[in-house]
């Protein structure tokens, strides 16, 4: 969505006629956005929230039927204990000159291969519980409670719509005024309110074609109802042109 609506500004900004300078648009994005997969493909079990729902940071957002896993890695840490034994035996048979180097050699890469499997089913075990990595709500679900989804496959898409930038696209003109602390305002076109302020980073290049570059923004003061995707018309201050 907010690709579509970066794109649509560069179109603005690079058919505007010289005589008729386009208005400099802004557009609110969430600072945290995260679309959530996972590695195993297994029954969903619980799925707390659905679409717009807020969570919590530490939340449970999906969970999957794993007993299958986790009796692979009770198997694999049983074949793990039995190698351990072994390595030990064969280290005291050596003390005691009854064994060779080579077999103490043998038994301890034996027993770190069953370790590495254990530790790898252990890593899978925990991406049976999907939990919130920050306050937020979730944007687009792409399951549902009792279905197996393919592995990779995109679950849900999540955001912190509390803490937001201001993606803009400015004119070349307007290069050498802008920097960091330089004052805004966006008067967005959902709601027609005004909310203010201050340019935090610059964009590294400028398009050739539009002959516009990016900077972003913080927001400030009560941002009840801004929500990500919104967009508006843009005046710079503080000696900005």
């Amino acid at each position: 969505m907010y690709r579509v609506a970066l794109a649509w500004l560069v179109l603005v900004a690079g058919t505007a006629s010289a005589s008729e300078p386009s208005p400099l648009r802004g557009v609110v994005k969430a600072i945290n956005e995260a679309a959530i997969t996972s590695d195993i493909a297994a029954r969903v079990t619980a799925l707390p929230f659905r679409e717009g729902d807020a969570f919590k940071k530490g939340d449970l957002l999906v969970e999957f039927d794993c007993e299958r896993l986790k009796a692979e890695l009770k198997a694999a840490d049983a074949e793990r204990r039995g190698h351990f034994v072994a390595w030990e035996n064969s280290a005291r048979l050596y003390q005691l000159r009854a064994a060779g180097g080579h077999e103490v050699s043998i038994a301890a890469a034996t027993h770190d291969k069953s370790a590495a499997v254990v530790e790898g089913l252990q890593a899978r075990v925990k991406q049976c519980h999907i939990i919130a990595p920050f306050d937020g709500r979730v944007l687009d679900l792409n399951i549902r409670r009792h279905e197996t989804p393919a592995a990779s496959q995109p679950l849900l898409r999540i955001l912190d719509d509390t803490s937001i930038d201001i993606d803009m696209l400015l004119p070349a003109s307007s290069l050498k005024d802008i920097k960091p602390g330089v004052i805004f305002s966006l008067t967005l076109d959902d709601t027609g309110r005004t909310i203010s302020g201050e340019i935090t980073r610059v964009g590294a290049a400028l398009d050739i074609v539009s002959q516009t570059f990016k900077a972003s923004g913080v927001p400030k003061g009560d941002l009840k109802g801004v929500l990500p995707g919104m967009s508006g018309s843009v005046i710079l201050k503080a000696g900005a042109s």
